[in-house]
């Protein structure tokens, strides 16, 4: 980019969507610290910024703070994505998955790469856990009409450019993963609807009906019908 941006921060805005049952293994190459083949990094499963590197933060000129991406985060489901490590002592030295103790289970929202600790700063969503988020913000169960937890299984494999591990998970269900709301779902009415006359294209859920029905809008993709 050869002239500063126009903007003072970066114009990425994620609204209505439903994150919720993602798995991170961490078993890339790049995962493991360096020297230490024997037990990976946990990396966050859900939403994730990154800290911007040196060319884009001169891009932006002197005077602009924002070191890290930071979306709009308003009207998601962030549920339950979960963290996993790999280490190798599990299983009798075959290795395996586990949760890393210094590490949230669910590690729905993170931003890495910077040098001291930032945080995303979702509102209006609904979340695992609402610690550390603005007020707006609930937790709760989405119920979804058919919320899909992956059983996952792992191997080594002969080396391949250094990802040796693979991961799989089973059974594979063709009904599974349906993630509509229900009726007894917290996700119904509780959205803020900040951004719905903004983008017009907001007001069609992901399955093109009108939204919002009712009080308010749904967090999240799906708008309940009945």
């Amino acid at each position: 980019i050869a002239t500063p941006l126009t903007t003072s921060y970066l114009e990425v805005r994620l609204i209505h969507n439903t994150v919720a049952n993602n798995d991170s293994t961490a078993t890339t190459a790049n995962a493991f610290p360096p020297g230490n083949l024997s037990l990976s990094d946990a990396q966050p499963a859900g939403i994730v910024g990154m800290s911007h590197s040196a060319a884009l933060q001169g891009a932006f000129g002197a005077g602009f703070e924002q070191t890290h991406s930071s979306p709009v985060i308003h009207d998601n489901i962030i549920w339950r994505n979960r963290s996993f490590r790999y280490d190798t002592s599990l299983n009798g030295g075959l290795g395996g998955l586990t949760p890393d103790p210094s590490a949230p289970v669910y590690w729905d929202l993170a931003v890495v790469g910077t040098p001291v600790p930032e945080a995303l700063s979702p509102q209006y969503c609904l979340l695992t856990s609402t610690a550390g988020t603005p007020a707006t913000n609930l937790t709760g169960d989405p119920a979804f009409a058919l919320g899909y937890v992956n059983t996952l299984f792992t191997a080594q494999v002969t080396d391949e450019g250094g990802n040796s591990i693979t991961v799989r998970f089973s059974p594979i269900q063709e009904e599974a993963g349906d993630y509509h709301l229900t009726s007894a779902s917290d996700a119904i009415n509780a959205g803020g609807g900040v951004f719905l006359a903004t983008f017009p294209e907001l007001s069609l859920d992901a399955d093109g009906e009108g939204r919002p029905l009712g009080a308010g809008p749904d967090i999240g993709a799906d708008e309940h019908y009945d």
